[in-house]
């Protein structure tokens, strides 16, 4: 009777384990057919991304023969076309302001030995250069609303005593000025809100500060250890900037900053280059950058190589040589 409930146990046991073994089994099978259907999705999506072709038009300022263009690259047919010049003009291209989404104009100073001028360029086949201001001397920062309606620009004041950087709004011809925020440090990088409630800067190289233009309360939007160049609002809303390490300053990386959730992500990084005047494109599928090589202190006005990347890629397109990127149209 012993020996019997012995074999009908070690029977129930066999069963068991050897059940326990095929499940094992199939569970593995399974798993390895999810996941070779994953890495096929995965295969294909990286595929899609890398063949769909780049969409748009890249606008740009390079130098050429002593004088500064404003040039068009064509995403599709890679053809870059000049549509401005200043050459042959009296007043030159001085200072880069924002690109504007709404009203589509990008904002510059144009001067010569003792004058400067505020002036917006409209982009077709030529760039239409309309004057905004006859004099228009800025030390620091300039911007204008979307809709390209009110100016905001900051200033530095030096008395005996003290020096102070103040931002100012302006309507567009110059009147209705009035104070918004006073600081110690350079006010930097100005950019406003796609719904023109909010201005952006950076102060004391590393920090990034948003203003409620109503009620004239400030924050601090990011702080780092490093610092920070090239702030600008993309037209999705969000925040794109350059962080280069403090001490090598061509070690950089280009942050994205969601301004409704606070998240911030890394576009991408070159540990041998600043990654200058970053932009995303329409589509959201490339980053367009000038990556310059410093030997020194940081320089706008220096020439580097004007590059488009896929976001997810390590291949960089190098179109040619420019100076900064003002916008990726449609």
């Amino acid at each position: 009777m012993t020996k019997k409930i012995i074999l009908i146990v070690g029977t129930i046991i066999v069963l068991f384990f050897s059940a326990f073994v095929l499940l094992k089994i199939q569970q593995n099978k399974i798993n390895q057919a999810e996941n070779t259907n994953n890495s096929s999705q995965n295969t294909s999506l990286v595929k899609a991304t890398e063949s769909t072709k780049l969409n748009g038009k890249i606008y740009y300022i390079s130098y050429k023969e002593g004088s500064l263009e404003i040039n068009s690259y064509n995403t599709s047919d890679d053809k870059i076309t000049t549509v401005y010049s200043d050459k042959d003009e009296e007043y030159k291209i001085g200072k880069f302001g924002n690109f504007t989404n709404l009203s589509s104009e990008f904002l510059a100073t144009i001067k010569n030995s003792n004058k400067e001028k505020l002036v917006s360029f409209k982009f077709n086949d030529k760039a239409d250069m309309h004057v905004l201001r006859e004099d228009f001397s800025i030390s620091e920062s300039f911007a204008a609303d979307p809709l390209g309606k009110e100016i905001y620009y900051s200033k530095e004041f030096i008395t005996d005593s003290e020096t102070k950087h103040n931002l100012y709004q302006e309507t567009r011809d110059g009147k209705n000025q009035r104070l918004l925020y006073q600081a110690n440090a350079p006010i930097l990088d100005l950019s406003i809100s796609i719904d023109g409630q909010k201005a952006f800067f950076t102060q004391d190289d590393n920090r990034i500060i948003g203003l409620d233009l109503n009620t004239f309360e400030d924050e601090q939007i990011y702080k780092t250890g490093d610092k920070i160049f090239d702030l600008s609002v993309l037209s999705n809303g969000n925040l794109i900037f350059t962080e280069a390490n403090e001490k090598n300053i061509n070690s950089s990386i280009v942050y994205l900053i969601n301004l409704k959730t606070g998240e911030l992500k890394k576009d991408l990084s070159l540990r041998e280059k600043m990654l200058s005047s970053a932009i995303i494109s329409p589509d959201m599928i490339a980053t367009g950058v000038v990556q310059k090589n410093f030997e020194d202190n940081f320089n706008d006005m220096q020439t580097g190589e004007l590059s488009t990347i896929r976001i997810g890629s390590d291949k960089i397109n190098t179109i040619g040589s420019g100076i900064h990127i003002i916008c990726w149209k449609p």
